[in-house]
């Protein structure tokens, strides 16, 4: 999906029944990349809170984006990972049956 996105989609549609006419230059462009996304502070929560959003007007809007800090993708343990996949594997299987689709790259 990430790589092929227009592919995937046709696929879909076509899976739908669905015409599957849309427009292709709308899967060209990458909306809310994950690596772009802060995390608020807990300063700049506080300032927001109380004292309006965003606190000082632009000289707010600096300071706060400078106290802002990346989103860590979350690490699952290697027992949540197991414990996770022995739950879904069930509805992977049946969604392969229903689709007669592979998906290869699954790790379920």
């Amino acid at each position: 999906m990430k790589n092929e996105p227009a592919k995937v989609f046709g696929e879909v549609c076509s899976f739908l029944n669905l015409s599957g006419q849309y427009d292709k230059a709308n899967f060209q462009r990458q909306f809310h990349e994950s690596r772009l996304k802060m995390r608020k502070s807990s300063a700049e929560r506080w300032m927001t809170k109380y004292m309006g959003s965003p606190p000082f007007g632009r000289f707010g809007k600096y300071v706060v984006k400078r106290l802002r800090r990346p989103i860590q993708k979350p690490v699952l343990s290697p027992e949540d990972r197991e414990s996770l996949s022995a739950e879904i594997a069930p509805d992977s299987q049946q969604l392969r049956e229903f689709t007669g689709k592979s998906f290869s790259d699954w790790s379920v």
